[in-house]
Order: C-alpha cells, then structure tokens, then sequence
C-alpha cells in the first residue's frame, strides 16, 4: 500500500485475528466471558445470572457504567479484578484463528511505521492475546477498554492528544464500518476496511 502515512492503528478481533466463521458476539469466547461473569454472580448469591446480566447490560446503555463496573461495585472489588477473574481465565489459544496473516504483515509494517492498537477489549486479554500470537513486541501504544470509554472517537482523540499527529498521517484499519471506520473518517483519518485478517495483505 504505498502511501506517506507512517502511524497505523489497528483493532484486535476481526482484524488481526479472527474466531472462524463468526463475529464476536456469536464466538467460543463470547460464550466463555458470559459464563464467567455468571460464575461469578452465583459465586456471590446476587441473584438470577440471565435476569441480572440483562439488567446491566440495560444500565450500562443508559447511564454508561459498565456491566464489569457494576459486578465490581455489588461484590467489592475492583473492576480490574473483575477483568482479570473474567477475561484472565480464558486462554487465546482456545478461541483466536486466523493470525498468520498478522504475523505475515506486522513485521514489514513495523520496520518504517508506528502501530497502535486500539481495542474495546481489556487489558488483559489484548495482552494475553498479542503475547500468544508473539506481536505484541510491534506496537507502541495499546489502549484498551480501561483507557477509554465511550466510542472509539474517544480514543482517536487520546491519541492525538498524546502524540500531537495529525489526523491525516494516520490509517486506522477496522473490520467495523459503523462503529470504527466512520469516526476515523470523520476526524480526517484515512482508513482501510479489514473484512479478514486476509485483508491485512493490502497494507504491503
């Protein structure tokens, strides 16, 4: 991909890797994270897991706490414990395919650019992640779901903020039209859709 842009910031699932045939939200590892926050809610009596969960997922969208914030407060602990007991529990090598590609891509790319990630994940599994498929090594800045909270808006701007780039010497690479991609077009980012982690060849 010939171009003057030298920072790349790339999203995690559907991009780098993927879980097969499917998306996130229908993935092993969706499935995983759900029965772990259940777990944990009848670990500590709150109630009934489904009818709770739900609840939360309800308040996160109005008053925009977090389901993993609010497990955190109703049994005392951190939201970084909750993560770690949750996400921490759950091994990539289960759930993640498809990452040749990165591992193909990321090495070339790094030699002249700079490369970001930017993710909705936490931190623990975006480093869980990276180590096993051996690349995290190639990015200079990882913002996770602790770092940010609303959109991925937030942390295009973050990012700027803390390097001081111009928006239009940064290519932001998503597998999300309406979520990802949008917001970096609108800030002056240029973008590359990444339908799968095949995709990723395009950037050499």
């Amino acid at each position: 991909m010939n171009s003057p842009i030298t920072w790349y910031i790339f999203d995690l699932d559907g991009t780098l890797y993927d879980f097969g045939w499917c998306r996130f939200h229908e993935s092993v590892l969706w499935d995983a994270t759900r029965k772990w926050f259940y777990e944990i809610i009848k670990t500590h009596n709150l109630g009934n897991p489904e009818q709770l969960y739900q609840s939360m997922v309800e308040k996160e969208w109005q008053e925009k706490i977090g389901t993993s914030q609010q497990l955190a407060d109703l049994i005392g602990k951190t939201r970084a414990e909750v993560l770690q007991e949750i996400w921490g529990s759950i091994s990539p090598s289960w759930v993640i395919q498809n990452y040749k590609w990165a591992k193909l891509v990321l090495p070339e790319l790094a030699r002249y650019k700079k490369l970001f990630i930017v993710t909705a994940a936490p931190k623990v599994w975006a480093d869980n992640a990276l180590e096993y498929m051996r690349i995290k090594h190639y990015f200079q800045i990882i913002l996770t779901l602790e770092d940010y909270w609303s959109s991925k808006r937030e942390a295009f701007l973050q990012i700027h903020a803390d390097t001081w780039i111009p928006f239009d010497q940064l290519i932001s690479i998503w597998d999300q039209e309406h979520s990802d991609i949008a917001p970096a077009k609108i800030l002056g980012m240029q973008t590359l859709h990444v339908g799968s982690p095949l995709d990723l060849i395009k950037l050499l």
